[in-house]
């Protein structure tokens, strides 16, 4: 990510500078040229005014890819930690759903068999069909578990029958999304 804004920026500041750059080029042509000079002075308040619009859009097209490549990935992490917590979350409920609807636990902590049980896709173990748990094909990876953000598969735990524990590898040590049955 931080390299397509690199080459996209460079890119960018190269055609801008070549604006600038023919203007100046046109001018210095024009000192040490006889005919020229007569129509630069026609058109030198037009140069001038490109050539002071295209240094001003250089310096806010630098500024705002600076800015881009300081802040941008740490908003993209943000969103994606935002995103794995909320996953966690939404698998722990269902599970919570589960209990609830069977008045029993899921029967497997094992993710991809837990997913197909709770996404109503396992008829023997959620004989209803109820779906606790709404999973787009993106956050499942080839074995059918369901990943965090980063393509990491959850861990289930089942710690006792009245404790669930869902965690990523990549959710930060003080998120907790352990929910103790008898507080519901």
């Amino acid at each position: 990510m931080r390299e397509v804004v690199l080459i996209i920026g460079l890119c960018l500041v190269l055609c801008l500078l070549a604006v600038p750059l023919l203007c100046a080029l046109r001018l210095i042509c024009a000192i040490f040229s006889p005919k020229i000079r007569i129509t630069i002075r026609k058109e030198w308040k037009s140069h001038a005014l490109l050539v002071a619009t295209s240094v001003v859009i250089l310096v806010a097209s630098s500024v705002f890819f600076l800015f881009a490549l300081r802040v941008g990935p740490s908003a993209i992490r943000q969103a994606k930690l935002a995103k794995t917590q909320n996953e966690a979350t939404q698998i722990q409920t269902a599970i919570l759903g589960y209990y609830t609807e069977y008045a029993e636990m899921p029967p497997s902590s094992d993710n991809a068999t837990l997913i197909k049980i709770l996404t109503g896709n396992n008829p023997r173990a959620n004989t209803r069909r109820i779906a606790f748990l709404y999973v787009r094909p993106d956050d499942l990876n080839a074995k059918g578990e369901m990943v965090d953000a980063w393509k990491n598969p959850f861990r289930i735990s089942f710690i006792d029958p009245d404790h669930v524990i869902v965690t990523s590898d990549m959710l930060p040590s003080g998120f907790k999304t352990d929910v103790d049955r008898d507080d519901h």
